[in-house]
């Protein structure tokens, strides 16, 4: 058997078959709509040869198989159809005219069209929850990826977890471009006894002020899905894509000084989801800061002025007689500049380096935080 051509498309593929009389004017793979795997067909109705409305004899049949092995999965009647199929893998659509009304005849016209598709049929999911948030290198978070047992045949016992950054509109004008963090070698958990595939592993990705998106790749036989006998190809994998963003921000501080993981971005982005930074840690946007909001003085320590612009005088009273580090940190959680002072000094922190924004300034001795007090830097 020959082809007319061989086409790919990705997340599809498709094979045409030759015929003296193409009749099929289309058959469509609809992504997601209305739902995953939704097919939809007609007949070519601008060819005399394909299609008379005014011949009640002609009747149109629409098959399709399992490019495989096949197996029959579904028949139509009429000028088109529209189909939802329920697993990955290669598809024949083919296309009988029968023009004389008699059945027990060869159709005029068969026409067919292969399909491969390589992504689940069935939604997956992707969910994931905050384990630890005061890790320095980051956030520590379970992602946990479920996939119906439906799309079980030839998936491998690892997957592939691939965490995407995706930066601030300002750092993509500095040139940062999306990267990946691929974590592999993920066990895949299948439940014979009930209707899933899943995988559940905890990752730490680093602090950072754009957004993360998830998605996991799960490895297939090699070539699974093929249909030989036509010529199409096979899967060598399916993604299930995680439908939320996240973010990893610093810890804010609770009560206590407790660590409270940061919002998802779906929470703190802007309604044009570009994921424009907010200042999570103070809970108010860094460019509307107004500083007289934030003004937390108090008789035990001082330290302006506030907005700050090339310095900030820290004055520490006389009843203080440990030594203090004073830190400057910036809405991501990173410190931005660190100081000793002790008590009874005043002492000059410089600020020439610091960018604009908002800051909390931390003083501790070492195991516990005694002030805390939000400071604008704004470089005139």
């Amino acid at each position: 058997m020959k082809y007319l051509n061989f086409l790919v498309v990705l997340p599809f593929f498709v094979v045409l078959t030759e015929g003296k009389t193409q009749c099929i004017d289309d058959v469509r793979y609809l992504i997601d709509s209305p739902e995953p795997c939704f097919f939809i067909g007609m007949v070519d109705m601008t060819k005399t040869e394909c299609f008379d409305p005014l011949n009640p004899d002609w009747t149109y049949q629409w098959t399709i198989k399992n490019a495989e092995s096949g197996e029959m999965i579904a028949q139509y009647d009429g000028y088109a159809f529209s189909h939802s199929i329920e697993t990955f893998g290669g598809y024949e659509f083919c296309l009988s005219i029968d023009k004389d009304g008699n059945p027990q005849t060869p159709a005029e016209v068969v026409n067919c069209v292969t399909y491969t598709t390589c992504e689940p049929c069935t939604k997956g999911t992707i969910d994931y929850e905050y384990v630890d948030c005061g890790s320095p290198s980051g956030c520590k978070l379970k992602l946990s990826g479920m996939l119906p047992a439906i799309n079980a045949h030839g998936v491998k016992e690892f997957a592939k977890l691939v965490v995407t950054y995706i930066p601030t509109p300002e750092q993509a004008l500095a040139g940062l471009e999306p990267y990946d963090l691929i974590f592999d070698h993920i066990p895949v958990t299948f439940h014979p006894a009930g209707d899933s595939i899943t995988i559940d592993e905890e990752v730490t990705v680093p602090y950072a002020r754009g957004c993360y998106e998830q998605k996991i790749i799960m490895n297939l036989d090699y070539g699974e899905g093929a249909h030989s006998e036509y010529g199409g190809p096979g899967c060598d994998e399916i993604v299930i894509y995680g439908d939320k963003v996240f973010r990893c921000l610093a810890c804010s501080f609770g009560e206590g000084g407790d660590c409270a993981p940061s919002a998802t971005a779906s929470d703190i982005a802007n309604e044009t989801g570009t994921c424009e930074p907010t200042g999570c840690l103070f809970g108010l946007e860094e460019r509307n800061a107004n500083p007289d909001e934030f003004e937390n003085t108090t008789e035990r320590f001082n330290a302006y002025p506030n907005p700050a612009d090339e310095q900030l005088t820290i004055a520490v009273p006389g009843t203080w007689s440990e030594s203090y580090s004073v830190r400057l940190v910036n809405t991501v959680g990173q410190t931005v500049t660190i100081q000793a002072v002790t008590g009874g000094s005043t002492e000059v922190l410089s600020l020439r380096n610091v960018p604009n924004g908002v800051y909390l300034l931390v003083v501790s001795d070492g195991t516990t935080t005694s002030f805390k007090k939000k400071i604008l830097v704004s470089h005139r």
